[in-house]
């Protein structure tokens, strides 16, 4: 049937224990099957990757003047810069630039400076796109590491810009980009910071053409973006019972009714409603136990009280 590329957004750590499944604990030759665990703390964005309006995305109410100038500059480090370069460098070479007014240069250089600070920027891309998008490949994007929700929400923009460029160029096999804490990365609220918003909402619209995937993982559907669940072709709905979600739910999903509307509010553990293209009516199914448990798992509050008074 063939084997699919997964890249997995894993927001608080929760997927880590799938690093330790071998090929053979599934029955699957060594070259079959493969989990990469990377850590957010890991991850570096090569700044000369960035164009001026994308820098500009990163930072609140940069102007069209500061763009312009930014982008002058950029456009000098790129010529003359083959080998890379680092926010330092444009720090330095705006420093130096005297064509830019005094207003400006400290603006730009307060907002690149803040950039520098996240650590997430570099020369050079780590890891390599291309390296971590292969057939029968989980990667495991663990930002766990990450207080900042920026921070998240810069790596995964820079993450998803990536997949769909390199499968629109078809430089990567097919990819499934499985985003948890959606809710997070493409809000419906404009207010909310989204820098991720509109890479998200481009692979749902579009990514389907060039075979470029997208699971979306929400316990807040209502904070979702309707153009992303417009887009979502099936739904797999677990235990929900907040009325703003299951209103949000029932407008947003064709074809199921108030009585399995209610019957959510009533679902155990493993249970689900399928609806979409998979399914030729609402479908209530009940999922198989996990292969693998998780290691090291959370304890309910009553075992963790028990265990700290001990």
């Amino acid at each position: 049937q063939g084997r699919l590329s997964v890249v997995v957004i894993d927001v608080h750590g929760e997927y880590s224990y799938l690093k330790d499944i071998k090929p053979e604990d599934l029955g699957l030759p060594d070259t079959e099957f493969e989990v990469e665990h990377i850590r957010g703390s890991h991850i570096q964005i090569p700044v000369q990757s960035l164009a001026a309006e994308a820098i500009g995305s990163l930072v609140a109410d940069m102007s069209s003047i500061q763009v312009r100038d930014l982008r002058r500059v950029i456009s000098e480090m790129r010529s003359t810069m083959k080998d890379g370069y680092t926010f330092t460098d444009v720090i330095n070479r705006v420093k130096d630039d005297e064509t830019i007014s005094k207003n400006t240069r400290e603006a730009l250089i307060g907002w690149l400076i803040n950039l520098e600070d996240t650590r997430l920027f570099g020369k050079s891309s780590v890891p390599e796109i291309k390296s971590i998008v292969k057939p029968g490949k989980i990667t495991l994007i663990d930002l766990s590491d990450f207080i900042s929700l920026k921070k998240k929400q810069i790596v995964v923009a820079h993450l998803a810009s990536e997949l769909l460029y390199l499968r629109r160029r078809n430089e990567i096999p097919p990819v499934l980009l499985v985003l948890e804490e959606a809710h997070q990365f493409c809000p419906e609220s404009r207010h909310e910071l989204a820098l991720p918003k509109s890479q998200i909402e481009t692979i749902a619209r579009e990514g389907r053409k060039f075979h470029a995937l997208l699971c979306l993982i929400s316990q807040r559907p209502v904070k979702l973006s309707t153009t992303v669940l417009s887009q979502c072709s099936n739904q797999a709905i677990l235990r929900c019972t907040n009325p703003y979600d299951l209103d949000h739910i029932g407008k947003s999903s064709e074809g199921i009714d108030r009585s399995s509307l209610d019957a959510i509010t009533t679902l155990e553990i493993g249970e689900a409603l399928f609806i979409g293209e998979t399914v030729s009516v609402p479908t209530f199914v009940k999922i198989r136990q996990r292969k693998f448990e998780p290691t090291g798992l959370s304890l309910n509050l009553t075992e963790a009280v028990k265990r700290a008074d001990k």
